[in-house]
């Protein structure tokens, strides 16, 4: 006797559907993408490569500096909300993970309240007029301690 072959296939599968609707995502695309430049003007002036900004002239260096404090809380909004997709996933199959899933859960919800303590320690999460008082704050302190320290160095010596 023979055993039973499994049909692997792509109609056995139901994958089908999904490679014909791929071959016309890209097909449609090439279509599009050659239409434009097929159908586009390709005489190029110096008029077309000249720097283009909401229709005025742009002069100066394009180079702004911007505050990281924006990126900062960017990169914040992003890892948790990866931390609340992987919450959501495990919370879906807890009950397949078992103890050991909610270990695991666990230690990454640990590592990343140990990071958000670190930021908060650091003052990341600070910003507007609160930031630049304490840091102001802190520079006098410094100063503070460095002519302490200076003021003893010579005292030192004078005695010395």
């Amino acid at each position: 006797m023979t055993p039973a072959v499994a049909e692997t296939s792509l109609a056995a599968q139901g994958l089908l559907p999904l490679v014909f609707f791929s071959a016309m995502a890209v097909a449609l695309v090439g279509i599009l993408l050659f239409a434009a430049w097929w159908l586009g003007e390709k005489k190029w002036t110096a008029v077309k490569r000249m720097a283009y900004e909401s229709g005025v002239a742009s002069y100066g260096t394009s180079r702004l500096a911007f505050p990281v404090d924006f990126y900062l809380v960017a990169i914040f909004f992003i890892v948790f909300d990866v931390e609340a997709i992987i919450l959501f996933a495990w919370a879906i199959v807890w009950d397949v993970l078992g103890f050991p899933g909610l270990v695991h859960v666990s230690v990454f919800i640990v590592v990343l309240l140990v990071g958000l303590a670190w930021i908060w320690k650091k003052g990341g999460l600070e910003w507007g007029p609160q930031r630049v008082e304490r840091r102001l704050v802190e520079r006098r302190r410094v100063d503070r301690r460095t002519e302490a320290r200076n003021q003893k160095t010579e005292d030192r010596g004078v005695l010395l």
